[in-house]
């Protein structure tokens, strides 16, 4: 009794088990929601039985590409992702900082971090077109390290998990734009000393997720 009283007596008083920190009422009754979930499942288990019935997957056809666009076409794309993040980044410093009236805290949380994630894994890798990270080819002046091999981008790629589940301050819009603006610039450093297909293929977070 003595050990169990420390051990309840040592835990928080309250955990959060996502990002979310504040209690929302659903816009529609829960039995639709709850109903949409189950379906949602019933429906993936269904598609896997139909549509993937080789047990390897290996016979999938990985490094398949799906999309074949000019590179006229890809380079407008990225600078209007650039232009868009520096915009984003922009609202962060300037604009209210309230997280649910400025733009960075939408733009990165749901539309960067959860958005690219769903559309990658169902339409391609999207992310490899419109990456407003990925600067013109650069040879770079160092060789990057091979006994580092993707752990940069892994660690990288934890530090946004960690933000998004951990930190306190993640939907103030000036501390995000400080964290975005961080990440590029850290981001194009590595691409100058190692070359930007190096840092690709081993410390963008976001290119080899």
């Amino acid at each position: 009794p003595r050990a169990a009283g420390l051990v309840l007596g040592s835990a928080p008083l309250a955990a959060a088990a996502h990002g979310f920190g504040q209690r929302f009422d659903l816009p529609l009754p829960l039995w639709l929601w709850v109903s949409g979930a189950g379906a949602t499942i019933v429906l993936t288990f269904a598609a896997m039985a139909l549509f993937f019935r080789e047990r390897s997957f290996t016979s999938v056809g990985v490094g398949r590409r799906l999309f074949c666009v000019s590179p006229g076409v890809v380079a407008g794309i990225r600078i209007l992702a650039l232009v868009a993040l520096l915009f984003t980044v922009c609202a962060g410093f300037a604009g209210v900082q309230d997280p649910y009236r400025n733009l960075i805290t939408t733009m990165v949380w749901v539309t960067w971090w959860v958005g690219f994630a769903f559309v990658c894994a169902l339409v391609g890798d999207l992310w490899a077109l419109a990456n407003p990270f990925h600067i013109p080819p650069l040879e770079g002046f160092s060789r990057y390290p091979g006994q580092l091999g993707a752990w940069p981008a892994v660690v990288l790629f934890l530090g946004f998990a960690w933000a998004e589940l951990v930190w306190h301050d993640k939907d103030v819009p000036a501390y995000l734009a400080n964290a975005v603006l961080g990440y590029a610039v850290l981001t194009w450093a590595a691409m100058t000393v190692f070359g930007t297909q190096a840092w690709l293929r081993n410390g963008e977070a976001f290119s080899i997720a």
